[in-house]
């Protein structure tokens, strides 16, 4: 709808800064009775904020006719406000300006007094109606911007709702143990702890070995002789260990041979026997700490040359 008048003689807005104090008021009017300033502050009541009325000569004062100033300037309007500041018109209609009795002279000037302020009420009426419309048109088109965000927002609510529902029904089938693969070679997955395996409170998985460890083996590593049952998600180790055979230089294996022995606990022993070395029971025909004679063993005794056969040549 188009403006009966220009808007900007019944009403104004503006934007404070903070140091600006002189700003210009609508024109025109009869008297300053009929201008009305208003500043966007926050109510501290209610926490919000709303246009509040100020008061002449408190808040301004009229610097000329067609000037208002402030008694402090207004300040920088909040972050998203436009404007903070609005001077608008009102004519009040309430009584004639000139009142005319029964057999008094009619001044053209009274009765354009009149005339004027039937117009200027018109006038702000008319722009009322307009701002009336504006409003309207601008509250229709938020209301159809409302609608569709609802629409977005209820079917992003159903989205989400779905997504709820399918999240939560993989957290109960990970909690059963449902739907996470056993782990493998090639595949990242669930275990169970089987034999020669250890996990603590954190999680961590260790190789706990048997009997000691093996030998010569200081870490293991997924697919290094480690298998996982496919049914049952047991990692089992698998890996063999070849001993090496003992030497004087190697700490090895060995396999229990002649004069050796060994017991349920591993002690292997030297068992004797057959022309072995160690103490004997007597040594011809003597016991005890023996000392054998030339006579002893038939032998001729030492420097005794005269008992050696003679030999000719």
């Amino acid at each position: 709808m188009a403006q009966t008048t220009n808007g900007q003689d019944i009403s104004r807005t503006d934007v404070g800064n903070g140091t600006q104090l002189q700003f210009t008021a609508p024109l025109p009017y009869t008297t300053i009775s009929e201008i009305y300033v208003y500043l966007w502050e926050l109510n501290t009541s209610s926490g919000l904020y709303e246009w509040v009325l100020k008061s002449t000569p408190n808040d301004y004062t009229f610097a000329n006719a067609g000037v208002i100033e402030f008694t402090t300037a207004p300040a920088v309007p909040p972050t998203g406000v436009t404007t903070n500041i609005r001077i608008i018109r009102s004519t009040s209609v309430s009584e004639p300006r000139a009142v005319f009795e029964a057999g008094s002279a009619i001044r053209a000037q009274d009765l354009n007094n009149n005339f004027n302020q039937l117009i200027a009420a018109a006038q702000e009426a008319a722009n009322d109606i307009d701002q009336i419309q504006i409003e309207i048109d601008n509250e229709g088109q938020d209301l159809t911007q409302l609608q569709q965000n609802v629409a977005t927002n209820t079917s992003n609510i159903a989205t989400n709702t779905s997504n709820i529902a399918t999240n939560t029904a993989s957290i109960v089938a990970l909690e059963a143990g449902a739907g996470l693969p056993i782990a493998s070679a090639t595949v990242l997955g669930g275990i169970k702890v089987g034999d020669n395996l250890s996990i603590n409170q954190d999680g961590l998985l260790s190789a706990t070995g048997g009997g000691g460890g093996v030998a010569g083996v200081s870490s293991i590593s997924p697919g290094d002789g480690i298998s996982v049952n496919q049914t049952t998600g047991d990692v089992v180790i698998t890996a063999t260990y070849a001993l090496p055979n003992a030497s004087a230089s190697v700490l090895g294996g060995i396999k229990v041979g002649n004069n050796l022995s060994i017991d349920a606990n591993g002690v292997l022993s030297a068992s004797g026997g057959g022309g072995g070395g160690g103490a004997v029971d007597s040594v011809n025909g003597k016991t005890g700490t023996v000392v054998l004679t030339a006579a002893d063993v038939s032998a001729i005794p030492l420097n005794d040359w005269s008992s050696l056969p003679q030999v000719t040549p």
